[in-house]
């Protein structure tokens, strides 16, 4: 959750928080 909000991370599924913050998805 290093790109952004972490309640948008959680909304969002893993292939849309790729979009738009990579970091992310790798945090997770």
């Amino acid at each position: 959750m290093k790109g952004g909000d972490p309640v948008s991370h959680c909304l969002q599924p893993r292939s849309q928080v790729v979009t738009w913050s990579p970091k992310s998805e790798v945090s997770a």
